[in-house]
This record gives C-alpha cells, sequence and structure tokens, in this order.
C-alpha cells in the first residue's frame, strides 16, 4: 500500500458535512508572538503559513477559536505502463482548540481510472474511501527577533479502499516535524517536513502487509504582489517494507511549481505540480509520475 500515501485521486465528488464540540485548552502561544493577519487591503499583511507551499505544510495552527472548512484535490498520474489516473477528494474541518493546537477531522473520496497497469485489475469509478484525523502542536512560536516556527502533528487514517477500487483495511499515520520562516518584510516564506508515515494493510483473504514512507520536503515561495504568491518545492520520498523502515524498496524525487492567492480575508486557494525528476534514477513502480493538487480554504 506505499503508493496508496502517494497515490491521491481524481473525478468530481460531493461534499461531506463534519462538525466539532469545543474542547479544553493545551496550552497558550508565547507572549511575545509575531502580529497575525491584518485585513487583505494592508500593504503584505501576515499570512497563515499552513496552505502557502502545495504539498509541504506550514506551521501555523490559527488563533483559538479560528475554525475552516478546507477542499483539497489531490491527483496522482502515470506509472511504468498503461493508465493510471487517480484523484482523491477530501473534506477538512479545521478547529483550533487554542493558538498552540489545532485538530482537523477529515473524509476522503477517492475517484480512479486504471488500466492495462501491471498487477492491477482495469478500474474505473469512485468510492468514499475513508477518514482522517490530524493532531498540530506548536512547539516553537515564531517571534519578532526569530521568525521561526516549529510544529509537530500526527495524522492518523482509515482507509477501506486500495488502488483500483479493491476492497481494503488499510491503517496509516502520519508523523510531520514541521519549520518555517518569514522575512521580515512578509514577502519571503519558506517550509521543511520531515515525514515518517508507516501503514498496515490487508486485502480480504490475505496477510497484512507492512511499509513505510519516508519524506524530506522543502519549499520556498514569493509574494510578487500581497494577495499573489509563486514558489517551488522539491520532495524526496523512500519506501520501506515494515513499521520500522527496513528492506528499501523504491524511491522517487520530486520537483515543481506552487501557488497560493489570498482571495479575500477568509478564502485563499492554492495549488502545486510536482514530477518526478531523475536523481539518481527514476521510479515508476511505487510512485506516480506526477503528482497535482488543488486546495481551497473557507475561514468562518
Amino acid at each position: 500500500m506505499m503508493s496508496g500515501a502517494r497515490s491521491r485521486h481524481w473525478l468530481p465528488c460531493l461534499g461531506v458535512a463534519l462538525a466539532i464540540a469545543a474542547a479544553p485548552s493545551f496550552a497558550a502561544a508565547d507572549d511575545d508572538e509575531a502580529p497575525k493577519a491584518e485585513p487583505p487591503n494592508s500593504s503584505f499583511y501576515a499570512l497563515d503559513t499552513k496552505n502557502l507551499f502545495g504539498f509541504l505544510e506550514g506551521a501555523d495552527v490559527g488563533e483559538k477559536g479560528d475554525r475552516s472548512l478546507e477542499f483539497e484535490t489531490t491527483g496522482s498520474f502515470g506509472r511504468d505502463h498503461g493508465v493510471y489516473n487517480s484523484v482523491e477528494q477530501e473534506f477538512i474541518f479545521e478547529n483550533a482548540l487554542t493558538d498552540s493546537f489545532g485538530l482537523e477531522l477529515g473524509a476522503h473520496v477517492l475517484g480512479q481510472d486504471m488500466r492495462r497497469v501491471p498487477d492491477l485489475p482495469d478500474f474505473v469509478g469512485v468510492n468514499f474511501m475513508g477518514v482522517s484525523a490530524e493532531f498540530r502542536y506548536v512547539v516553537w512560536h515564531r517571534t519578532k527577533d526569530v521568525p521561526i516556527q516549529i510544529t509537530l502533528t500526527a495524522q492518523p487514517e482509515y482507509n477501506s479502499i486500495a488502488e483500483a477500487g479493491r476492497q481494503a483495511n488499510d491503517f496509516t499515520t502520519s508523523f510531520l516535524a514541521i519549520a518555517d520562516i518569514i522575512s521580515s518584510d512578509q514577502r519571503l516564506y519558506g517550509a521543511v517536513n520531515l515525514v515518517y508515515a508507516p501503514d498496515a494493510s490487508r486485502f480480504p483473504g490475505r496477510l497484512w502487509q507492512d511499509t513505510a514512507l519516508l519524506s524530506a520536503s522543502a519549499a520556498l515561495s514569493y509574494r510578487l504582489t500581497p494577495p499573489l504568491m509563486f514558489g517551488a518545492e522539491a520532495d524526496y520520498d523512500r519506501a520501506y517494507g515494515g513499521l520500522v523502515p527496513r528492506g528499501f524498496e523504491g524511491q522517487a524525487f520530486y520537483l515543481g511549481p506552487t501557488f497560493h492567492y489570498q482571495i479575500n480575508e477568509k478564502i485563499d486557494l492554492s495549488a502545486a505540480f510536482l514530477a518526478q525528476t531523475p536523481v539518481g534514477r527514476v521510479d515508476f513502480d511505487e510512485f506516480p509520475r506526477q503528482l497535482a493538487k488543488l486546495r481551497l480554504e473557507v475561514d468562518f
């Protein structure tokens, strides 16, 4: 199921409503935390960094009480042979429980078009895929003097559909260490992600299969105007057998452009397109040729 960690899939999907009750505070932000976003008519106002970088995540959690809905479409395209197109549509409810702790709940729908792909049956269709949660905790808040923020996240996910529409029981937890930095003029943003994602999956009538993904990513984005930002992202992935990484199975290096636009104070749009780049050798068996992401976030 390693390819499933990156094979996020295509086709139009219907919405899913999510809600969450308020929870106790876990921690408070430092008193000298950098100022939050001003109205978008201000020159180079501060931006929330979480969704600025395409596939990477920024370190911001938001202010206590912030809530939003996020519509995230992630596509994976191309393998060595045949037709391989898949898109995952995710619907996410986000809630900042404190200035340091955030919780997200997600529902996933999967659309696939797979034909003549070795070791997979031909399949064209759309399925409800599964559910996920994400827990975000800021361990270091940025300040005016030190504009670096560090956040740790854990994202457990359960999926009942695998590649080519096959029924499965799949449990994944992605652990992320996130660091980002903002220039003093609010125009240049950078981020680094380190990921460990163990996965346990089982097809009907078969034994459990354990795999793991290790990933290191970096991104840099520049604001041409207060609402408009372009950048680039690099992502290096390694696939292993076993929940504790062992038995190297493949690697991929992705590189591509990113985009972010702050439509207004409550709505922002971001996108990214990455393609495997020959570093060592390309691997179209474990990883798709191209990845694409489109995300719309609405605060309320």
